[in-house]
């Protein structure tokens, strides 16, 4: 006789959201544009508002010449040519507000290929 095993499905007051990953290009064009220095300000930004958000580095979205890039995922939201002063926006959407869509430039076919990447894990 098979084993029958019962799995409890939490339901949606008991699932906590999944945590946001923040990706930020480093690829050469983006990098030339100072994106190291935004990853290293969100970063510091998303520790003092205490977020559940993972910034991480990424080598390349494909939409160099519209960076610095920065894509947060599973939220599927992307943000093309951030500046410094981009960022208090960018942290708010972080943190539940809407997201900046004046940064949302970048060709859908693009965005549709790296989110479907990252949705399956390749990153």
């Amino acid at each position: 006789m098979a084993a029958i095993y019962y799995v409890k499905v939490a339901d949606s007051k008991e699932r906590s959201p999944m945590k946001q990953n923040c990706f930020v290009c480093l690829n050469v064009d983006c990098k030339i544009r100072g994106s190291e220095q935004l990853m290293n300000e969100l970063a510091g930004k998303v520790a003092t508002h205490s977020l559940d958000v993972e910034v991480k580095p990424y080598n390349c979205f494909g939409g160099c010449d519209q960076g610095p890039n920065i894509v947060i995922h599973p939220q599927r939201v992307w943000y093309a040519a951030v500046k410094k002063e981009d960022l208090p926006e960018i942290v708010e959407s972080l943190n539940g507000g809407s997201p900046v869509n004046r940064l949302d430039t970048i060709d859908p076919s693009l965005k549709e290929i790296i989110f479907s990447l990252l949705d399956t894990g390749v990153m």
